[in-house]
């Protein structure tokens, strides 16, 4: 099979979008500060409201979504709280949270105009048990230590993904460029 036979345009196309995709997961997923546990804010109140939404168009969502949010409001405190679908215990968040919560935050989200993400969680509902009766639903409590080993573990793979995409589609454009190259030069 002759090289003048071989399409380039297939690998500058893969080169790129994995150029592209692997660039997007590094850079979103670069490492972030997270506050100690020590530097907390908790706010407890009960309920005013529970949404879900879509964290794309910031929309309610209708549908179970893989990238969505429970954001509460608290009764007589300002702000909203997200708790976003990659921290544990999200589905006993989205369908079974009620009455009152416990929120632990950084405080250097409070006036940013945005939610406000929680770091940990506990519920406190009289109709819910809180010890270990297992014939009873228990009330949700989420720890710090649960949130930060998620978001640590989800982070990393993303952007373990992300290093290996960028290289491999830089390849895949070097690839295409000597390629074309070659099948430039006279014979």
């Amino acid at each position: 099979m002759s090289l003048n036979r071989i399409p380039v345009w297939p690998l500058y196309f893969i080169g790129t979008g994995a150029l592209c995709l692997g660039l997007v997961l590094v850079v979103f997923t670069w490492p972030k500060e997270i506050p100690a546990e020590s530097e907390l804010k908790m706010y407890s109140g009960e309920i005013e409201s529970l949404t879900i939404r879509d964290d794309i168009s910031g929309r309610q969502s209708l549908f179970k979504m893989p990238i969505e949010s429970v954001y509460f409001k608290l009764v007589g405190i300002d702000g909203e709280f997200r708790y976003p679908s990659g921290w544990p215990k999200f589905i006993a968040v989205r369908d079974t949270v009620g009455v009152a919560l416990d929120l632990w935050v950084d405080p250097n989200e409070i006036d940013s105009g945005q939610p406000i993400l929680i770091y940990q969680m506990r519920e406190r509902n009289p109709f819910k048990r809180s010890d270990e009766d297992s014939s009873v639903t228990r009330e949700v409590y989420v720890s710090y230590s649960e949130i930060i080993e998620a978001r640590t573990r989800t982070r990393q793979s993303y952007f373990e993904l992300g290093s290996i995409l960028s290289p491999l589609g830089l390849g895949f454009i070097v690839i295409g460029i000597v390629l074309h190259r070659v099948k430039r030069r006279p014979s």
